[in-house]
């Protein structure tokens, strides 16, 4: 699954004294969460997942993999158009891709958010992203507008008096 939803409680939620996840688990990438955090807070899910990774035996991708254990039964899928992600323009990954060619062609046609997955990222110098310059666009109508990566400087340094400065 490439985005999710949370539904509301089925049933208990499990916790690191839940038992071991199974290999047919529905299992989803984080990228795109839409949350009831009324639910996520009263029910503390927070707590459950931090639980969950903090009694030494679970590290396997942190956030995803505790949502996924926490949350069994209550996760539904939402359009993929909500999680377009980098392997999708790429050749090489989408024989792989749980879809067939129409699926591919309109996800990468209308895709509603674009998430870029892998190690390069559009704001890599060597990026060949096809979404590259409409992220550019986008970071231009920021403070950081007209910044550009170079072989040398892949992000720009942080301006004075900016958070983090």
């Amino acid at each position: 699954m490439s985005a999710i939803r949370i539904e509301p409680a089925l049933g208990p939620t499990r916790t690191s004294g839940g038992g071991a996840r199974r290999a047919d688990d529905v299992n989803f990438n984080s990228g795109v969460l839409l949350l009831n955090l009324t639910a996520w807070r009263e029910e503390d899910l927070t707590g459950a997942a931090v639980a969950y990774l903090t009694d030494g035996r679970h590290q396997f991708l942190v956030d995803q993999e505790a949502i996924n254990a926490v949350l069994p039964g209550r996760i539904g899928q939402l359009d993929p158009r909500w999680n377009v992600q980098t392997e999708h323009f790429q050749p090489q990954h989408q024989g792989m891709l749980p879809l067939d060619e129409e699926q591919l062609v309109e996800l990468i046609k209308d895709p509603w958010i674009v998430h870029f997955t892998t190690a390069v990222k559009a704001w890599s110098y060597e990026s060949t992203h096809p979404f590259r310059d409409e992220w550019f666009a986008n970071l231009d109508q920021t403070p950081h507008r007209g910044w550009r990566p170079s072989a040398t400087h892949t992000w720009p340094a942080r301006r004075a008096g900016s958070a983090g400065a």
